[in-house]
């Protein structure tokens, strides 16, 4: 997987300020503190999404679905934030966990390079992934204890340059634009009342077994077709209830479904594949 290879140029600062960022809470004191040096910009018309917008989003298409997204919260005003949320965002990305200054922004339906005002270029959805009907979040690859927050980022085709890698923003940098951003990870998404139903992505079988572990008990062999319920998580293991076939990913089947249900534990995440379980974003 290719990584940005970026110059970190001098962006202005408040290091030493004293009051947190709008958005930030004290909490958020010891979190960097960047300011985009430049005007505001108005958003190109390309921010909102056009055809691009679904190449990528599909989790079967991925190569990881990471450990969660960045998702468009609610306006200052608590008014949703729309499907075309880009042009109200603006995020700081950063080379590293722990730099001052951030070496890209995306900002106002823009990507900006940090020093370098003649790189700006309109940014879409791409590369994305759809959470909830017509409505994409940027993968989260890692989220550290400290607050640090690795996104997958893709700002399109570019000329002998990397077009997407791996950045890192801070979980108190989230909220600086019109619309925050709002991290939700898939383990707390999927578990609890309203969690969706979930499936295995791809053809692969896995094995449910008796207990936690590769060296548990085989109980059953799940597949594609087969829906789990979470009912708690063991870091990379799942406690779950299967179905046999799925009651709503096999054709909404609800009250007439006629299959078998069996307890067990699954592995259902890795490091490098994130979630291994998806749901229908846009119904059964």
């Amino acid at each position: 997987m290719r990584r940005w290879r970026v110059v970190v140029l001098a962006v202005s600062s408040m290091l030493c300020a004293r009051e947190p960022l709008a958005g930030q809470s004290e909490a958020c004191a010891d979190a960097p503190r960047p300011v985009l040096a430049a005007p505001p910009i108005a958003a190109p018309d390309s921010a909102a999404r056009g055809s691009e917008y679904w190449q990528w989003t599909h989790a079967f298409e991925r190569a990881t679905t990471g450990v969660g997204v960045l998702e468009p919260g609610s306006r200052p005003d608590g008014s949703p934030p729309g499907y075309d949320w880009l042009p109200d965002v603006s995020l700081p990305l950063f080379a590293r966990p722990g730099d001052a200054e951030p070496a890209a922004w995306i900002h106002r339906g823009w990507w900006v390079v940090a020093g370098d005002r003649g790189a700006d270029r309109p940014i879409g959805y791409r590369g994305m992934l759809e959470t909830s009907y017509e409505q994409a979040g940027l993968v989260v690859t890692r989220s550290r204890e400290d607050g640090w927050l690795e996104v997958w980022i893709d700002i399109g085709p570019v000329g002998r340059a990397a077009t997407y890698g791996l950045m890192w923003t801070h979980s108190c940098l989230l909220a600086l634009g019109e619309t925050p951003l709002v991290l939700s990870l898939w383990e707390d998404r999927f578990v609890g009342d309203g969690a969706p139903p979930l499936s295995f992505l791809g053809e692969e079988r896995h094995a449910l077994r008796a207990g936690v572990g590769p060296d548990a008990d085989v109980v059953v062999w799940l597949v594609a077709d087969d829906e789990v319920e979470l009912l708690e998580i063991d870091g990379d293991w799942a406690r779950v209830r299967a179905s046999r076939p799925g009651r709503y990913l096999t054709g909404c089947l609800g009250e007439e479904w006629d299959g078998e249900v069996i307890e067990g534990w699954v592995r259902w995440r890795s490091t490098g594949r994130g979630s291994w379980i998806w749901y229908p974003t846009r119904g059964c």
